[in-house]
């Protein structure tokens, strides 16, 4: 999982987690705790990445440019690339030999449900990083570009 401690990695390392799902997660070495805390397994620091080529059945990318372009290898061959930011490259993904599909989100009631019923169950966690008035919402995008907390980034219209 690419960016595990991010507002939809933390996501997708509590639902893997959730789903069975030996997970390592990979981001900044400051939040290897935090992706531990969401049902993380492993943690690899982006800078340790080189040391688990082809090891990974799944590699789920929520992050784009160098990254993603360094989760083709971690898959091992015959695995799955999931891409989250940006469609996958097919040569690229034929070079590693992996199946690689780029990943949109689509409205399913059913499916929002089951997210609910997890969270009622105190199964999934959402991760709340920081919030502001409706009014900064350009303070509030451009926070991203800068040092904050894991989770999501929240706008109140209250």
């Amino acid at each position: 999982m690419q960016g595990g401690a991010g507002g939809v990695g933390g996501y997708v390392v509590q639902l893997a987690a959730i789903l069975g799902g030996d997970v390592t997660a990979t981001g900044r070495a400051e939040d290897r705790d935090f992706v531990h805390h969401l049902g993380a397994a492993s943690y690899l620091a982006i800078d340790e990445e080189e040391r688990a080529p082809g090891k990974f059945d799944v590699v789920i990318g929520t992050v784009g440019g160098p990254v993603l372009d360094a989760s083709y290898g971690l898959a091992r061959p015959g695995g799955r690339l999931v891409t989250l930011s940006a469609p996958p490259d097919a040569k690229r993904a034929a070079d590693f030999g992996v199946h690689a599909m780029f990943f949109v989100v689509t409205p399913d009631a059913v499916e929002l449900a089951r997210l609910a019923a997890l969270v009622g169950e105190g199964k999934l966690r959402p991760v709340l990083s920081q919030a502001y008035a409706l009014s900064d919402g350009r303070q509030a995008f451009e926070s991203a570009t800068k040092p904050h907390p894991p989770g999501k980034t929240v706008l109140s219209i209250r």
